[in-house]
This record gives C-alpha cells, sequence and structure tokens, in this order.
C-alpha cells in the first residue's frame, strides 16, 4: 500500500511588508513555544513574529488516538513532505479503519485577523489507476458568528491530479487521471497535489481543515498523509465615530465642524444603524446599532481596503448588498450619510468618523372659531387660543425648545378666501418671517360669507432645517345666522353638569340643542330647550345635565346648536368639563355686598382661576389662588364698587377647564 501524507504548511515567523502593510507568519519550526514535539496534537503559538497575535492549534479524529501514525503529526525534517513557497510544514499521517472517519484540525486566532493563507500538499491517491485511496480536504472559516469560506487553487494550475470543489479539493477519482504525489521537491511536477488556501481580505477568528475520504474511497483506506505550510496571515483595525446632534447645523453638508462643543451624540431614539461596506463588492462587512451616545465601533476591520461607513434606519446584513442610507423619519442628516475611505495599512485604528444629523421641526396644526366681522376687518392673530381668540402661531423643536416669537416661520400656503398680512404687507406663498412677531400676523376678512380660512406654516430651527410637513391654521367663521353671540360655559356640580350660555338679539330662535361628547369629535343630543323667538339685548339660559352613568370618564365636552324658525342652525363654542376635580362649591353671602367666600373640594393641588362675568359677557374680576389637595375656603373681596346684578363666578383649573359656574347677586 502506498503511504499518503498530510503536511500543514504556514509562512515563516518573519514579517513581510507588502504594499508598506505588515504580513505575519506563523512557522511551524519556530513559533510555537515550547516547539511542536513529533506526535503532538496540539500547541500554542504566542505573539507571533511580534505580532500580538496567538494561535493555538487542536487536532481530533473521529478514529481516536490510534489513527495518528506515530511519530505524526510532525514538524517536516528529511525525508519529510515540503510545500511549495514554505519555509516550514508539519506531516500527519493517518491510517483510518473506514472511510467515514475524519481528521479535524482547528486554528483558533486570539484576535480577529484578515488575508489568512497558507497552502496543503499531496491531496492525491494511492496511483493512477487507483479506485481505493483518496485524500479530501475541506476548509472553512468563521468569524465569531459567520461561516466563512475561502477560494482554492492549484499550485500546479496544469495538474490533473486535483480536483477542486468550492472549499473542498480531493485527489482525482477518474481512472488513469492523477495518482501519488512525492511532494519532496518545491517544483510544479512534485507539488502537482498542493493547493493555495486563500481568505483574501475576509476577517476571521479561526479556522478548520477537515481531512478525510471521499465516499470512493475504500472503506479501510489504510496509511495516508496530506502536509500544510506557514500561515500568513495580517492585523485587523477598529473604525469609529460619532453621529453628532448638530442642532445648529454647522457641518453644512460635509463632514468638519460637525461637533462645537455643546453638541451631544444621538441615535435618533434607537433607531439608526452604522454599517461597513466594502465599495469595491457593495457588500456589507460588518453592521451594528448607533449607541445612545452617538457613538458607534467596527472592529476586526481588513487593513488597506476601500470602504465606506453608512448610516440608515436598517440594519445592514452580513455580506448583503448595503442597505439604503437615510434617516428616521422627522430627522435629517447636516453631513453625508456615507464616508469612503481606504483602512490603514498599519495597524494604527481609525476614530472620527463622524456624521451630523438633526431632528426637524415641528409645526402644529391649530383650528380657532371667530365670529364673522365686517368686511376688510383685520383680525391679528395672537390671543389666547380660547373662545373666540385666535391664537399665535405654535410648533416645538427637539433642540431648540418651544417655537414662537423670535424663531423663522415660513407661511407655505396662503388662504384661499380671506387675506394674510404680515407688518402690513400682503403674504404671498413660501414668505419667509424671521424674528416671527405674533403681533404682526393678521388675517383680512375680504370674502363675504366666507366659512373658513385656511393657511399653512412651517417652523424654521436654529440648524436652517425646515420643518417638511407644515401646520395647518384654521379660522371657522360663525355664520350670521339666529342670533349675533352665542357663548357657552359648562361647570360640574355633584353628579351634574350646569351648562349656562348667553345669547344676543335673537332672531326667529326655536329650539336650543344641547349636545354632549366624550372625545371632541363624536356629540350626542342630551337636553333641548325652547328659545326665545326675538329677543334683543343678552339672554341666559341653562339647564341641568345628569352625568351619573359616566363612569370612568375624565372630561366631557358641550356644545350648543341653536336651530330657528326656517332651519339654520348655529353652534356654540365647545365647552369642557373634567370629572371629579373641584367639586362641593359653596358660595355665601348670596346677595353679595364688598365680598364673596368660596368654599370647595379639590382632588388635587392645584392653581384655580376665579372669574366674574356681567350679564354682558365681559369678565369684571379675575384672579388665580393655590388650592391645596382637600378642603378649601377662598374670600373674593373689594366688590363694592360693582353695578348692582346678577353675576357668573366661574371656576377653573390650571387648563383653563371651567369646573364650576355659580349665579350670584350684587346687591
Amino acid at each position: 500500500m502506498k503511504q499518503f501524507y498530510f503536511l500543514l504548511l504556514l509562512l515563516s515567523s518573519a514579517t513581510i511588508k507588502m504594499n508598506a502593510q505588515t504580513v505575519y507568519a506563523l512557522n511551524w519550526g519556530s513559533s510555537f513555544a515550547p516547539a511542536w514535539a513529533s506526535g503532538a496534537v496540539s500547541g500554542s503559538a504566542t505573539n507571533i513574529a511580534a505580532s500580538a497575535v496567538n494561535n493555538t492549534v487542536s487536532m481530533v479524529s473521529t478514529g481516536g488516538a490510534s489513527t495518528f501514525s506515530s511519530p505524526y503529526p510532525k514538524v517536516n525534517g528529511s525525508n519529510d513532505f515540503v510545500v511549495a513557497g514554505s519555509t516550514g510544514a508539519i506531516e500527519i499521517d493517518m491510517n483510518f479503519a473506514t472511510n467515514t472517519q475524519v481528521l479535524t484540525k482547528t486554528f483558533t486566532f486570539s484576535q480577529p485577523v484578515s488575508g489568512v493563507k497558507f497552502s496543503i500538499a499531496d491531496i492525491d491517491k494511492n496511483s493512477a489507476s487507483s479506485n481505493a485511496y483518496y485524500d479530501s480536504v475541506a476548509i472553512t472559516g468563521n468569524d465569531g458568528s459567520h461561516s466563512i469560506l475561502p477560494v482554492l487553487t492549484k499550485f500546479n494550475a496544469a495538474s490533473n491530479w486535483t480536483v477542486i470543489n468550492g472549499n473542498s479539493a480531493y485527489g482525482n477519482t477518474a481512472n488513469g487521471q492523477g495518482g501519488n504525489a512525492t511532494s519532496t521537491q518545491t517544483d510544479a511536477t512534485s507539488q502537482q497535489c498542493t493547493v493555495i488556501v486563500d481568505f483574501g481580505t475576509a476577517v476571521i477568528t479561526s479556522f478548520t481543515i477537515v481531512y478525510g475520504n471521499p465516499k470512493a474511497a475504500q472503506s479501510n483506506p489504510a496509511l495516508q498523509a496530506i502536509a500544510i505550510g506557514n500561515i500568513s496571515f495580517k492585523k485587523t483595525i477598529t473604525v469609529s465615530g460619532t453621529v453628532w446632534n448638530d442642532k445648529n447645523g454647522s457641518a453644512a453638508g460635509t463632514f468638519t465642524g460637525i461637533q462645537n462643543g455643546t453638541e451631544a451624540g444621538t441615535n435618533a431614539a434607537g433607531n439608526l444603524y452604522a454599517s461597513l461596506v466594502n465599495t469595491t463588492t457593495a457588500k456589507v462587512i460588518a453592521s451594528v446599532a448607533v449607541n445612545a451616545n452617538g457613538t458607534y465601533s467596527f472592529s476586526g476591520v481588513p487593513q488597506n481596503l476601500a470602504v465606506n461607513v453608512l448610516l440608515s434606519n436598517t440594519a445592514g446584513v452580513f455580506v448583503n448588498a448595503a442597505p439604503v442610507s437615510n434617516v428616521p423619519a422627522d430627522w435629517i442628516n447636516t453631513s453625508p450619510l456615507a464616508q469612503s475611505f481606504t483602512t490603514n495599512s498599519t495597524a494604527a485604528n481609525i476614530t472620527g468618523k463622524d456624521f451630523g444629523m438633526e431632528r426637524l421641526p415641528d409645526s402644529d396644526t391649530q383650528t380657532y372659531t371667530l365670529g364673522r366681522p365686517p368686511l376688510n376687518t383685520l383680525i391679528t392673530l395672537n390671543g389666547a387660543g380660547t373662545v373666540l381668540t385666535a391664537a399665535a402661531l405654535k410648533g416645538n423643536d427637539a433642540e431648540d425648545g418651544v417655537m414662537g416669537t423670535g424663531k423663522t416661520v415660513v407661511i407655505t400656503q396662503v388662504p384661499s378666501t380671506n387675506q394674510l398680512y404680515y407688518n402690513n404687507v400682503l403674504v404671498t406663498t413660501n414668505k419667509v418671517i424671521t424674528n416671527y412677531n405674533p403681533d404682526l400676523l393678521k388675517i383680512k376678512y375680504t370674502t363675504a360669507n366666507a366659512l373658513v380660512s385656511e393657511f399653512k406654516f412651517a417652523y424654521v430651527d436654529a440648524a436652517g432645517k425646515q420643518d417638511p410637513t407644515p401646520g395647518t391654521y384654521t379660522i371657522k367663521w360663525l355664520s350670521v345666522l339666529p342670533v349675533q353671540k352665542l357663548e357657552l360655559v359648562a361647570s360640574l356640580n355633584g353628579t351634574a353638569v350646569t351648562v349656562n350660555w348667553i345669547t344676543e338679539n335673537e332672531i326667529n330662535t326655536t329650539k336650543f340643542f344641547v349636545e354632549r361628547s366624550s372625545d371632541n369629535n363624536n356629540f350626542v343630543q342630551v337636553n333641548e330647550l325652547s328659545a326665545a323667538g326675538n329677543f334683543t339685548g343678552i339672554k341666559n339660559y341653562n339647564v341641568q345635565n345628569d352625568i351619573t352613568a359616566l363612569s370612568g370618564t375624565a372630561v366631557v365636552y358641550y356644545r350648543i346648536k341653536l336651530v330657528n324658525a326656517d332651519g339654520k342652525q348655529q353652534y356654540s363654542n365647545t365647552a369642557a368639563v373634567r370629572l371629579a376635580n373641584i367639586s362641593s362649591v359653596k358660595t355665601w353671602p348670596n346677595p353679595v355686598v364688598t365680598n364673596v367666600n368660596i368654599s370647595l373640594f379639590s382632588e388635587v393641588k392645584t392653581n384655580m382661576k376665579i372669574r366674574i362675568i356681567n350679564a354682558a359677557g365681559s369678565i369684571v374680576y379675575a384672579a388665580d389662588y393655590n388650592i391645596t389637595k382637600g378642603n378649601n375656603q377662598v374670600s373674593v373681596n373689594n366688590l363694592g364698587n360693582l353695578p348692582k346684578g346678577m353675576y357668573l363666578l366661574q371656576l377653573s383649573d390650571e387648563q383653563g377647564n371651567i369646573q364650576s359656574t355659580q349665579k350670584i347677586i350684587k346687591d
């Protein structure tokens, strides 16, 4: 029976400079400490060629220790196999009992490496006509998470003695082809069965060689061998950087000047990924989630490789095509989303691959209901946003805070009915208002019978970024229908809500319908009351609405629908009532001479607003009081100068929700 040899050939322990990049070599004769002893099946190479990289080697046979032919595994000497291009090798002779037994050789690096390359010699069979004994090897790398396959090529490209299939190589099983290689010289004839294994730029932390027999081998293949030469490799580096919340836009479309000393890192609330991409193949090398402080890092990056780092709200997948570069919704990049560069040809790490992005401002959609004024009346949009007053433009920005007075705003769409003016100049589409002053923005009622006026606006933040989804500012104009004024207030009194409203100058009015809602959207009728018909001046109405069935509801909303004799309808404002907040309200004395006392119960510590409203709907007294949790008593003094008559004493919470309305008589 012809003997076969298995040699593991590794490059010499000296370092080699290639394109200014250091290539290290593990040498079987000099890299191991202690030196590899004949017959040993494991060993450790420490600080290979002063690279600070270690490697451990282990060999395990499924047939047990008896399948190793003594004195092998053995570092090659005289009469042993050699490997072309390698100064050292290890020869392993195996005597498998069956063609299912294999030898697994595992090589583990202490840190990620790239450019791993070595040769395996004597992958042959007994003779050209043999159909009994065949060598077979399969090589697989691993980066700790993925299997990585090398590229195999023949040392002697013209030789047909060895067949390559993917990451496997085996002796040619065809009758009359191939044979038993000598592998004792480095020339092409002696090395006809030598295969070069090359992992290229792939980064690995380990690889295995599985040596055995093809299925065509005899069931008892007897003594055989291969040889492996020195292993060359390159150290990898770390690439890192930070994604900065560039709130002032200082990046200005570049990668410089992003962080100015006050800006913090960001990961867009956890929705941002950095991917390292091989620009030659456009495939992902690694992908990591950006940390909460904006930092990211890739370890085990090959040297001297053209790459780019790109940001995306989608994680990249190893060896797949790069994801589309983008940022999460409501964010925008202030620097490009990808940086291209070539990694160092030395072991120096790369830092400072920074990016800039910032959150876009929000412009609040607002809706207000106003009484229809005479034609060409100018109404300033700077009110409190309560009943019959239109508030200033509102918005917010994560970096800049509240967007309002003093900010930059763009009117992206002007009203199709009526006109918008700023500082007495007609506003046109995409008008940019810097240092916005609410007192200068006005709407002019120029369209008779207009029911709605609407325009759109978008705030611009300190980085110069404009809200891509403008807010809509809507004014609903009250129709001139049955009355000139229809104003509603509602307050909680125990298990009922008192709904009060006033009208001014009723004409042919017939019915009032009280409507209630728990979501301020879907209203249902809960009460009705006959109207005066025709009445000049201010008239007061009220009803009690039982709310005992509304357990679990926090806020209810009321509005009044007025119908006149010819079927025209008119709606009041909407009043919100917070249930079970301020209750057990009592006032005394009543009638009032100079002061009135108020006792109440509050479920929370809060600030209560007290308003006294005369029959014309005007506020004649207003003050805020601090209320403790539990029972409270406050006094409203200095009322002696009020004219005699009926007044409404109104209590509201901090949010302006009316909690109680009491009638008082001034004597």
